[in-house]
């Protein structure tokens, strides 16, 4: 069974359940705690010729100093995790004591159950040597009981429960990325808003997509107010860097300073999902190498094994991303000593440019954007019909629905009233349609130099 299971465990990404054989709480943890506090408190009583049942005393009370404490923190826990599960439509359970899984399961809190009775029972029928009576007697006695039971698991391996740790522990990186959220709930001033925090989310989709540009300028005013050297975009409420370079930023010989303060956000987002990435590649390889070792098919492992490829494979990916703005960084720095001398800095061709054919994958790429720029003007045309059947109600109300707030292209700012909304309204389609033209000539240009190199006959590069 599973003792005192907190209420909203289970209920959102951001509380997790434990995994069987994982203990429900950290009460669980208590007398354990109390035991080993015992266990040194006995041996220091023997060291300095003092009685060593005084370490009975120091099981029960540290025991219940434990409870006190993981008490406060269960409760403040609550007080975060209610209202915050509310706000997401999701209502929290009456609390229980107890939660029945099953006599074919045996869980961690069973076995610290089971060796809290056995001590018991051993305080109750010998009463030597122990001399101390009352609740520290039973208490402590209880305490040394789950070390005992608990002892063993530490030194012979529990597969299921080295498992589920590791299980866990890819729930809890999950949980950790919905704090700065809880945080902002808590306290919307004195939460930090970090403009330069990198999300694992940002390995979603195709970043060098035409809408995926058009969407960062549409969807997000970051770079309206605070213009960085990549394109910035939301996730929930939080920032986070696309590998799109920025071109309403224009360095200047003074920006440097933020340049290499930007690099340094990025390289040390990017240490950190490196090392999350060999955490990854070690556990991948662990459970390869038990697959070697076997002689019949797991099941099991083999799920294990491919949702651990599937992660570490996505953290590589976002990896890659920074990489790219890492050395689109580091380019805009070597441009900017160029122009303290009155230079340019332009990479050099590579050694027979002739020879550089257009891939595949370009190819397919080039034909992906032609179709986005189709889709793109057909939205455009839609817009406009939307615009004129339904007039100042009918956008809004598109607008709410698509989850897209109507930012003027021009000014970066939002409409107040039904006035601006118009001019707004005509400026993003007058904006739209320009910018689809820009890159239906753009993508002619490129496909005409891809058809050229495919004849292995070069254009002068631009």
């Amino acid at each position: 069974m599973r003792l005192f299971p907190q209420p909203w465990e289970g209920l959102h990404p951001a509380y997790p359940k434990a995994f069987y054989p994982l203990p429900a709480s950290d009460y669980v943890n208590a007398p354990i705690v109390g035991g080993w506090a015992g266990l040194l408190g006995t041996g220091l009583g023997a060291l300095l010729r003092s009685r060593p049942e005084i370490g009975l005393t120091v099981a029960a009370y540290t025991t219940v100093g434990s409870v006190l404490i993981y008490g406060l923190q269960d409760y403040v826990e609550g007080n975060i995790a209610r209202p915050y599960l509310q706000s997401q439509s999701i209502e929290v359970p009456r609390r229980r004591l107890f939660e029945r899984t099953g006599f074919d399961h045996i869980d961690y809190d069973d076995i610290v159950v089971s060796g809290m009775g056995v001590g018991l029972l051993v305080a109750t029928l010998r009463r030597r040597p122990w001399t101390i009576t009352g609740f520290s007697r039973f208490a402590g006695a209880a305490s040394f009981g789950a070390v005992g039971a608990t002892l063993p698991l530490k030194i012979v391996p529990w597969r299921s429960y080295e498992q589920a740790v590791q299980r866990n522990e890819v729930q809890l990186i999950v949980a950790q990325s919905y704090e700065p959220e809880i945080e902002r709930m808590i306290d919307p001033e004195g939460a930090p808003q970090d403009p330069f925090q990198m999300r694992h989310a940002n390995t979603r989709g195709s970043e060098g997509s035409l809408g995926e540009m058009h969407q960062s300028a549409l969807v997000s005013d970051l770079d309206w107010q605070d213009p960085r050297p990549h394109i910035r975009d939301m996730d929930g409420s939080e920032p986070f860097y696309k590998p799109l370079r920025n071109y309403a930023w224009i360095p200047t010989l003074k920006s440097r300073p933020s340049l290499l303060d930007h690099q340094s956000q990025l390289r040390g987002t990017r240490d950190q999902m490196a090392k999350e990435a060999e955490l990854y590649w070690h556990r991948i390889a662990t459970k390869e190498a038990d697959t070697y070792d076997s002689d019949r098919i797991d099941p099991e492992r083999q799920a294990s094994l491919a949702m651990l490829n599937v992660i570490h494979a996505n953290l590589w990916l976002s990896i890659a991303k920074i990489d790219w703005m890492l050395a689109d960084t580091n380019k805009i720095l070597l441009q900017i000593n160029a122009m303290e001398h009155g230079k340019h800095w332009i990479p050099p061709l590579p050694a027979d440019v002739s020879t550089v054919k257009p891939s595949a994958q370009l190819l397919d790429l080039l034909s992906e954007l032609f179709e986005e720029v189709q889709t793109q003007e057909e939205i455009n045309k839609d817009l406009s019909m939307l615009f004129a059947d339904t007039g100042v109600a009918g956008m809004r109300g598109w607008a709410e629905t698509a989850g897209y707030p109507l930012i003027d292209p021009r000014t970066g700012k939002t409409p107040e009233d039904d006035n601006a909304l118009v001019v707004t309204i005509s400026h993003m389609v007058d904006e739209r349609r320009a910018e689809q033209d820009r890159n239906r000539r753009v993508l002619d240009e490129l496909m005409e130099d891809a058809r050229r190199r495919s004849r292995g006959t070069s254009s002068s590069e631009k």
